[in-house]
Order: C-alpha cells, then sequence, then structure tokens
C-alpha cells in the first residue's frame, strides 16, 4: 500500500489555526492536541450521557483521562470511569475505544500542519545510511542505520540499526530530528 502524500488520502482534514508557527515538534501531550482532544471526547461523552449543558465538566474529565490513564483500551478505561462514579455500558466503551486512534489522529494532524507552516521537508528516502540517535539502557549512542521506511508527512522514519542487535527485518521509529545523514564511505550497518 502506498505511503499517503496529501491531507485528503490520510482520511482526515488538517486544522486551520497556527499554533505551530515555531520550529520544535509538537508533542503528543502538548497543551493544545490535549485540549483538542478533550473537546472531541468531552462532545461524545455529552451525548453519551445526554448532558449538553455539562460540556465543560466533561471536557475537564477527558483532560484528567489522558493525565492519569496509561490505558489504551475502553474497556479499561471504562472500568477506570467506574471506580470514578460513572455507570459506563457498552456504548461507552465503544466511544472510548476510539481514544486512542482519535488521540493518534489529531496528533498526526497537528504534526503535518507544523511542519507544513514551518516548511519542514522530509530529508531522507528509503535506503539512506544515517547515524540515529538512540537510548540503549541508561546510555544514548549515536548508531549507524539504514532507512527501511519513511512517513514524510510526520518527517518519521522506520530505521534499521544492527549496532542495537537489530536482525534485518527489526528497526525502530525515529524522528527526522534524531537522524544525521552518512557519507557512503562511512555508513557500514
Amino acid at each position: 500500500m502506498p505511503i499517503p502524500t496529501t491531507v485528503t488520502e490520510l482520511g482526515f482534514p488538517i486544522a486551520t489555526s497556527n499554533r505551530w508557527t515555531s520550529k520544535p515538534r509538537p508533542q503528543p501531550d502538548h497543551p493544545d492536541i490535549v485540549e483538542q482532544i478533550a473537546d472531541d471526547f468531552g462532545r461524545k461523552l455529552c451525548n453519551w450521557a445526554n448532558e449538553p449543558d455539562r460540556l465543560e465538566e466533561h471536557k475537564a474529565y477527558v483532560r484528567e483521562i489522558l493525565l492519569r490513564s496509561t490505558e489504551t483500551d475502553g474497556y479499561a478505561l471504562a472500568k477506570n470511569m467506574d471506580n470514578d462514579g460513572w455507570l459506563p455500558d457498552a456504548e461507552l466503551v465503544e466511544i472510548l475505544n476510539d481514544l486512542q486512534s482519535a488521540k493518534k489522529r489529531i496528533y498526526y494532524n497537528n504534526l503535518i500542519q507544523w511542519a507544513s507552516i514551518n516548511q519542514i521537508k522530509p530529508s531522507f528516502n528509503i535506503g539512506d545510511r544515517v547515524e540515529c540517535e538512540i537510548r540503549i539502557g541508561k546510555t544514548t549512542k549515536r548508531l549507524p542505520g539504514i532507512i527501511l521506511l519513511t512517513s514524510p508527512n510526520i518527517l518519521e522514519y522506520f530505521v534499521h540499526i544492527p549496532g542495537a542487535g537489530h536482525t534485518p527485518r527489526q528497526g525502530i521509529t525515529l524522528q527526522q530530528e534524531k537522524l544525521i545523514a552518512l557519507p557512503e564511505a562511512n555508513a557500514t550497518p
């Protein structure tokens, strides 16, 4: 399957605000991203609970869930909500099942916007040899690797790093900022 190259191919709209006019890459826990998720799921909670007048309370609760919960599936999140006094049902579990994918969608949407606004273009292609900054145990190392896959819209690369113990089809996903191009003569993966 080809890698999507436009926002339309990704299947969701790009945000229209200019919140990402600075150079640092947005992180998943950035307050603007958390707020977008809280707004989306706060509305879903309002609809589920049939409480349209309590949007701000529901948004605050979603923010709290995002900050304190490491759960990723709807059932576990609903169980936590049950402990908080909610009365979850199968419909709520279904809504909560979408939380992780919604977080990814919103995060990627913001990454695409950030790269576009700052005119940041992909620097590497499949097969390029790079030096990677990775953490092994408690030590940060710079090791040579080769790019196996690219996600150009979000400037991430799947890199095979033999020095990290990777077998031929293994690798890790790294952001463009963690990679340095290696001249062909210096590359030894």
